[in-house]
């Protein structure tokens, strides 16, 4: 029989320790403990359940206590919060100072906390030493739902994926090589991850230690609880970082359950960690025939397309939800990725979140007519990749090949050759274009989402990213590689040449690049600005884009309710066809972002881009209403009584009769307490003068949510507002799609605009007119009712 020494023992070889109740590992190491505050040992009065705390006393002997003197910037001590224990709450406006613990310059040492953070949104600091400048800062460091080292331009944040709401162990390490090491426990398990910042340039400041605070502009601020911080002016050995793990599951009750009680705390090998983490997902994978006949007799008895179908069933009551609009299955989804017209059938890819593993992966839905859009199972899955990030497909005669970002390794590339596209074979079995030279250095282009195309008898791809702009700020980018093979790339330049239309503080995110006319199109998304495109010259021998023209699909921040990321390809017939996803502006439980109507993009004679919506969209027509010539008299709202609807599409013919502005008000309430605005400026935009010689001006087009709710969790955006360039003599033509939460505006098939809407009120259904300060002419208007997609998908199985 095996006794206690030998089972301690065999627990620590394997790197974890089984912790019942009570029971607490011995004490941390003493050897270089700078600072060491412990929530758990500040007491609170008799009968007081929290209390503001000035001073957090340091328990390393060195003096090192911290404080805040403001009583309105002081945390909480709240009691019996964590395994009967205290711990030190942040509600965002609170920090505390001490002096620096660490040497100036230090760039060895090891950080180690309890924490946990309440949300993922934006940045928020755990504990740092810093002063101004790059590499002066040393932090521990939570970046949305991810967190790591930040040395302030000298980065390692997004290390570790943590879980919001639950208490983490956190041991870091940064090393004299410029390795940065990261252990991670909670309720779930185990994780851990490493990777190199520039050692050169780590020369961390000694201004002052904080916490829950950025120490240069006091933001980013922790709104969460902090129970345990312990920093070390050296790095712990392996032996000594499994036994802190040790002490602090054991002492605050955390890690993974186990069978008969207590919790499991693990520490990750140098050599698993080196190896890098396993992302195999834990979604239910199957491995599909070859024929589309036997492709079909699998799928109807596939248990993860029967779920997906008792979900679409629940979240159907949602009221937002769209009828004909694409939405996921289940959860939520992000970028469409790939969109590609293979073996007679549209496919459309997107950033999926499945419940039980949610990481993005690759869903995947299929039609015939790019507006029945049918379910099938996951694409591509994570690993080695932590997360399928954004990309796009080519098609070949024999495969389609799919190229998307693999986060935490680089590039990937995928090949698939079935008839519906089921199954998926990574090339290599690992990143292509990895995030590392192969000397650990950084490459001279960024690694992120890429696109794909093919010229003669080699592969190129674009890598999204940015470069310095005027006054060091940053500017799109995208880098141009070159393959013979998909597997080995070479680094040329960046695409564009001579563009002016790019905004300061744009990024190219989810690139797309094609023919169109005469000309090429890049389409892409900018982090700060949302959907845009340039047009331009392809210079084939030098492998440059000169630009000659750009735009915007979105018209104002990406964030809340706008036009997101494209994805897109050839129709075949000299245009594009394109879909973007849309951006929520309110919490609506289990599902949250749309994708658009696809559009069709084209070119007009004088290289100005046109734009009208595609697929059989007619099809979902219902019910049919048409009004001829309708006076609208100046200042006064005509209500189109017969055209009532949340979900409708509208075609408008409008003759402005000089009026300076004319109103389309949908999703209005009989009061009009709640609307959307749609307003029309005739020829009141900028005028032609020193673009192009033609005559005019634009009309502008405005798309206004600022009424469109009464309900407080909605966020409305600033207005829409859009150019379309229409000819003089050329009525104003709108062709407009509502559905449930969202405005579509076609303008004379030249512009769109697009948002999400929310209308809080159930009789917020109705249509009107107005025209301001003069008569206007309704000259004539079709509205439909429309039927939902999948109503009439589900009916003919």
């Amino acid at each position: 029989m095996m006794n206690a020494t030998w089972q301690r023992a065999i627990a620590i070889c394997c790197g974890f320790l089984h912790f019942a109740a009570g029971t607490v590992a011995a004490e941390p190491p003493a050897r270089g403990l700078v600072l060491h505050l412990d929530a758990s040992r500040c007491s609170l009065v008799s009968g007081e359940r929290e209390r503001p705390v000035a001073v957090w006393t340091d328990r390393s002997g060195r003096g090192n206590d911290l404080v805040h003197t403001d009583s309105s910037r002081q945390p909480v001590l709240a009691e019996n919060v964590l395994n009967g224990l205290a711990v030190m709450r942040f509600s965002g406006e609170d920090y505390l100072d001490g002096p620096a613990v660490l040497p100036e310059g230090s760039a060895s040492f090891t950080m180690a906390a309890v924490w946990r953070r309440s949300d993922t949104q934006g940045g928020q600091v755990i504990c740092e030493q810093a002063d101004e400048g790059a590499g002066r800062r040393a932090s521990l460091l939570t970046v949305n739902d991810r967190y790591g080292f930040n040395g302030q331009n000298n980065d390692q944040h997004d290390l570790l994926r943590y879980r919001p709401g639950l208490f983490t162990i956190s041991v870091m390490t940064l090393d004299d090589s410029g390795l940065v090491r990261l252990w991670h426990n909670d309720q779930h398990g185990s994780a851990g991850s490493c990777g190199p910042i520039a050692r050169p340039r780590q020369d961390t400041g000694a201004r002052l230690f904080r916490v829950g605070a950025k120490i240069t502009a006091g933001n980013e601020r922790l709104v969460g609880e902090i129970a345990e911080i312990l920093v070390y002016d050296r790095v712990l050995d392996f032996a000594e970082i499994k036994g802190l793990n040790e002490h602090l599951g054991a002492k605050w009750g955390i890690g993974q359950s186990v069978a008969g009680g207590g919790r499991r705390v693990e520490t990750i090998s140098l050599e698993q960690m080196d190896q890098g983490p396993d992302y195999t997902s834990q979604v239910p994978r199957d491995t599909f025939a070859s024929t589309l006949v036997d492709q079909e007799a699998q799928l109807r008895d596939n248990p993860l397309l029967a779920r997906f179908r008792l979900s679409r069933a629940r979240l159907a009551a949602d009221p937002h939800r769209p009828l004909y609009h694409f939405t996921s299955p289940e959860s939520s989804l992000n970028d469409p990725n790939g969109l590609c017209f293979w073996q007679g059938r549209w496919h459309l890819f997107y950033q999926g979140y499945p419940p039980e593993d949610p990481r993005q992966h690759w869903g995947h839905a299929v039609s015939e007519d790019l507006i029945h859009w049918r379910d099938l199972p996951y694409a591509i899955y994570p690993h080695p990749e932590e997360c399928c990030f954004s990309g796009s497909t080519f098609v070949e005669t024999d495969r389609v090949i799919a190229m998307y970002h693999g986060t935490r390794v680089g590039n990937m590339v995928a090949v698939s050759s079935d008839p519906l596209l089921l199954n998926w074979e990574k090339v290599t079995g690992k990143a292509v274009i990895p995030l590392r030279l192969p000397d650990g250095s950084a490459p001279p282009y960024s690694v992120f989402d890429p696109c794909i195309w093919k010229q003669g008898e080699s592969y190129y791809s674009l890598s999204a990213g940015t470069l310095p702009g005027p006054g060091n700020q940053r500017v799109r980018a995208d880098f141009l590689l070159r393959s013979s093979d998909l597997a080995a790339w070479e680094y040329l330049h960046p695409l564009v040449e001579n563009d002016p239309y790019g905004l300061v503080g744009d990024d190219g995110a989810c690139p797309y690049f094609w023919p169109i006319g005469d000309k090429h199109i890049l389409l892409h998304f900018s982090h700060m600005s949302g959907g845009r495109y340039l047009l331009g010259d392809y210079d084939t021998e030098r492998q440059r884009l000169v630009v000659t023209g750009g735009g915007a699909f979105n018209f104002g921040a990406a964030w809340p309710a706008g036009v997101h990321a494209p994805s897109a390809a050839p129709d075949g017939q000299g245009g594009v066809i394109v879909i973007f996803n849309m951006n929520a502006a309110k919490p609506t439980s289990g599902w949250d972002q749309i994708m658009s109507l696809p559009r069709r993009l084209t070119l007009s004679p004088e290289g100005d881009l046109l734009q009208a919506p595609a697929g059989d969209f007619a099809s979902l027509r219902g019910e049919r209403v048409t009004l001829g010539d309708t006076p609208l008299p100046a200042n006064r709202e005509v209500v189109l009584e017969r055209v009532q609807g949340s979900s409708l599409e509208l075609l408008l013919e409008l003759d402005p009769r000089g009026a300076p502005t004319v109103d389309l008000n949908v999703f209005r309430s009989p009061d009009g307490q709640e609307r959307t605005r749609i307003s029309l400026y005739a020829a009141r935009g900028f005028h032609y003068w020193n673009r192009g010689g033609r005559p005019g001006h634009d009309t502008l087009v405005s798309l206004d949510t600022s009424h469109a709710s009464v309900s407080p969790d909605v966020m409305s955006r600033a207005p829409e507002t859009a150019p379309v360039y229409i000819p003089a003599g050329e009525p104003i033509r709108l062709h407009v799609f509502l559905d449930r939460s969202i405005v579509e505006v076609f303008v004379n098939g030249r512009q769109c605009v697009a948002a999400r809407v929310y209308p809080g009120r159930e009789d917020s259904i109705g249509v009107s007119l107005l025209s301001h300060g003069r008569d206007a002419v309704l000259r004539s208007l079709e509205a439909y009712s429309m039927r939902g997609a999948y109503e009439d998908l589900e009916g003919s199985r």
